[in-house]
């Protein structure tokens, strides 16, 4: 092998893995790659009235699972976002799963409302690594 294409394959070779850590460092999980369940927690309320923590701030989440049961809820995403209201946050639909993954989303703290005025509702959650 000549000493140029050497050359070109050691920086390949270099940026190749600068890149995969580059892409871990984001918090995402890695395409192709299991993840670990790092946390769950059973079923618990979520208040209309009163909004609530659901992760701590993490250095190492890959992805957050949630599962709505009967009521839809709204999201907030961060250290520096505002707690949620019934009017204010993402929401997600009642009756359903949703992964919030950490290269979109972040590993920041999370809290959660009941978006529906008039019941709490119930909710799942887990994290991956």
């Amino acid at each position: 092998m000549s000493k140029t294409k050497q050359i070109i394959a050691a920086i390949l070779a270099i940026l190749g893995i600068g890149g995969g850590l580059a892409y871990s460092q984001l918090g995402g999980s890695v395409p192709g790659l299991s993840a670990n369940i790092a946390s769950s927690a059973p079923a618990f309320s979520v208040k209309k009235d009163a909004a609530r923590m659901l992760f701590a701030t993490s250095t190492n989440c890959s992805a957050r699972i949630i599962t709505t049961q009967e009521s839809a809820i709204r999201l907030t995403f961060g250290d520096e976002m505002a707690t949620p209201t019934p009017t204010s946050g993402l929401s997600q639909a009642a009756s359903t799963t949703v992964t919030y993954d950490a290269a979109i989303y972040g590993c920041g703290m999370m809290k959660v409302i009941g978006f529906d005025a008039n019941a709490d509702t119930s909710i799942t959650v887990v994290e991956t690594r």
